[in-house]
Formats: structure tokens, C-alpha cells, sequence
């Protein structure tokens, strides 16, 4: 029998370069592509962690807000760069703050507008890596001659996402109808 010799011949040396270098090519594409992803993603998650807080936040202060009955005369405007305190409806002090580029809680069981504005500034509401660049609660008077409606109270929150690759500002305006606040009908 005639038996043919087969020849085992592997990859040249020169197809093997060039499939390493082929394969190195495709990794360093997709391993780019998976960190400038993963980097998108984390720019994302503090957008959403930032817009979760300013919403928590506003949520806080809409509830005070909603039942508050007794401001004090000096803050009548609700205007506020630095602090505003009033009495909610349940009787307790709520004074907030705002400092250096932050937000401040306070709420005690004083019920007399004087010592409200004594109070400590209380808990820091942002986390760090959130700026508040701009906060007012202001009050649009609906009392008039001819109709007699509770002022309307706006909150406005902005802040700046320091932690991205590329910051980033969130705004929210909201406003509160107190249900205590009246009209003085004379």
C-alpha cells in the first residue's frame, strides 16, 4: 500500500505576529469602549443621586412649608440668603439654613418664633459632592382688594454635580400653598 506522507506544517512565525497584534487590536477597541461606558455610567448615577437629593430636600422643606403659620417679621419677605425660621402647625421650630454652599435642617419643640431664631443651624441635607448654588423660598402675595387667597410660597433649589468628569447643574422650582397662612382681611 501506497501510504502518502502528510506534512504537519503549524502557523509561520509572521502569521502569528500578526494575529496577536490582530487580537491586541480588537481588546484595546473594546476596553476603551467598556471605560469610557463605565465612565458614563458613574456621571450618570451622581446625576440621578444629585437630582434624588435636591427632590428629598424639596420634599422636606414643601412639608414644613404646607403647615407653617407664625413667620417672623424680619424674614415676612421669605426671601433668604442665609436662614429662614418659622413655627409649622404642629407647633415645632423649623429653621433652614443655608451656608457655604450647603443646606441646613433644624426642627425643636420651641413654639415661640424668637427662640426659633436662636436654634443651631442642624443637619447638613447635600451631600458633598452636590453645590448649592442658589436657594429662595419666596412669597408671592395672593391677597388683593378683590380676591383674598393665601400667599403662594415658590422654592427654587440649584446645585452643581462636582463629582463627574463633566459638572453638571440641576435646578427644581416647586411652590406650596400653606394651608395656615392667611390673609389679614382687615
Amino acid at each position: 500500500m501506497f501510504l502518502k506522507k502528510i506534512k504537519l506544517k503549524g502557523f509561520t512565525f509572521l502569521e502569528t505576529v500578526f494575529g496577536v497584534i490582530l487580537i491586541g487590536f480588537v481588546m484595546s477597541i473594546s476596553i476603551g469602549a467598556f471605560i469610557t461606558f463605565q465612565s458614563a455610567q458613574r456621571d450618570l448615577n451622581y446625576l440621578v443621586y444629585g437630582y434624588d437629593s435636591l427632590r428629598s430636600i424639596m420634599d422636606l422643606f414643601f412639608r414644613s412649608l404646607k403647615t407653617a403659620n407664625v413667620f417672623s417679621s424680619s424674614l415676612r419677605s421669605m426671601t433668604t440668603t442665609t436662614a429662614l425660621a418659622f413655627i409649622r402647625g404642629d407647633g415645632k421650630c423649623v429653621k433652614i439654613t443655608y451656608e457655604d454652599n450647603n443646606l441646613y435642617f433644624n426642627s425643636s419643640s420651641t413654639g415661640d418664633i424668637n427662640d426659633c431664631q436662636g436654634i443651631d443651624k442642624g443637619n447638613k441635607l447635600n451631600p458633598d459632592f452636590l453645590k448649592i448654588t442658589d436657594f429662595y423660598i419666596e412669597k408671592e402675595d395672593g391677597c388683593s382688594s378683590s380676591i383674598n387667597t393665601p400667599p403662594f410660597l415658590k422654592i427654587y433649589l440649584k446645585a452643581k454635580i462636582e463629582k463627574s468628569r463633566h459638572p453638571k447643574e440641576i435646578e427644581i422650582l416647586t411652590g406650596v400653598l400653606p394651608k395656615t397662612i392667611l390673609c389679614n382681611t382687615k
